[in-house]
């Protein structure tokens, strides 16, 4: 049960990694968080979480039948994806 704990940690620790090394805004964030300014990055990153929220409901209010049904298979994604960073 603790190795499995560990192993979802490291899992977690590597793709953070793989995002700090892709994106240069993410890198950014990341070393503003770790020296300190946790609070500024922390309301920053709420915001653009509401921004991607946002857009992602305008994306549905204005889909049509024709890509309902790719947008419900990865809302359907996004939920096991939270699932399974969740354990």
């Amino acid at each position: 049960m603790l190795a499995e704990r560990f192993m979802s940690a490291a899992s977690v620790c590597v793709l953070i990694a793989a995002i700090v090394a892709l994106n240069e805004h993410v890198s950014q964030s990341t070393s503003g968080a770790l020296s300190g300014d946790l609070s500024t990055e922390l309301s920053l990153a709420g915001g653009r979480v509401l921004d991607i929220a946002n857009e992602i409901t305008n994306s549905l209010a204005s889909s049509t039948g024709n890509h309902m049904v790719l947008v419900l298979y990865a809302l359907g994604a996004l939920v096991l994806l939270g699932l399974m960073l969740r354990t």
